[in-house]
């Protein structure tokens, strides 16, 4: 779940009354089933997982070749590293079959759903602090302020859900518009 939060953690959003969300770039995109985007977020990173395995022992080996101790002890067995353990070495003990019982597990659906579920508590919204900003409006060009006229880079912090399809037009990054319609 750290990791998920890590990688994904500023791009999702999940409210009890609306379910999951997404930042597409320009808004919050609420997922079409409650967790889909979160579950999805979730799979990613047990898939970047399975690449650790290989990934550790080469940086053990290279810690090795060039006489640096970056902390890690590599065993290639499961019982090597236990007894590494029970001796009391310093440092991250883990052998390569330990790594990749890890990852396997980590693919399991009830990981992944464990994960989401961690996930949410973090990233948790009101569904009243959405759409609380009566006077921007969302485009995909960029949300227009119409107190300033301003246009600025849409921002996931603003919390909006809904957008207006249409590509406006700006001068300077500014639109102008008559505010009597």
């Amino acid at each position: 779940a750290k990791r998920l939060l890590v990688v994904w953690g500023n791009r999702l959003r999940y409210s009890k009354a609306l379910g999951g969300m997404a930042w597409d770039g320009c808004r919050w995109q609420i997922a079409e089933k409650d967790d889909a985007s979160m579950l999805r977020a979730a799979q990613e990173i047990a898939e970047r997982m399975d690449k650790e395995p290989r990934v550790a022992k080469i940086a053990a080996e290279a810690d090795i070749e060039l006489g640096l101790d970056l902390g890690i002890r590599w065993y290639v067995d499961k019982k090597s590293a236990m007894k590494a353990r029970a001796e009391g070495k310093e440092g991250w003990i883990i052998s390569y079959e330990e790594l990749r019982g890890r990852v396997r597990s980590a693919k399991t659906a009830k990981t992944l759903k464990n994960m989401v579920e961690v996930a949410m508590n973090h990233l948790t919204v009101e569904s009243k602090e959405l759409d609380t900003h009566k006077h921007l409006l969302t485009t995909p060009v960029g949300t227009i302020d119409f107190r300033s006229g301003a246009v600025t880079p849409n921002d996931p912090a603003n919390l909006i859900t809904r957008m207006s399809p249409v590509r406006v037009a700006t001068k300077n990054g500014q639109v102008h518009y008559d505010p009597s319609l």
